[in-house]
């Protein structure tokens, strides 16, 4: 059975949007702030590795402000 978050999804990404999500990946001594990013349900891909949060916060902003590009942050 299909849950209808992910039916809400899928509706999302066959409109053309992308989602990302904010993360801190790379083991308790590498953690890095990064951005990923999914345009196929279920598949997620890295955006960018950046020094700091705010920077990587800041990218991600730009990202969903962009009227050129169809961004959406989600947990």
């Amino acid at each position: 059975m299909v849950n209808l978050q992910r039916i809400s999804k899928e509706k999302l990404l066959d409109a053309g949007f992308k989602f990302l999500r904010a993360r801190e990946d790379g083991g308790s001594e590498y953690n890095q702030p990064r951005i990923v990013f999914s345009d196929k349900f279920g598949t997620w891909s890295n955006y960018g590795v950046y020094k700091t949060k705010k920077e990587r916060d800041r990218v991600m902003r730009e990202l969903v402000e962009n009227p050129k590009e169809r961004y959406i942050v989600i947990d």
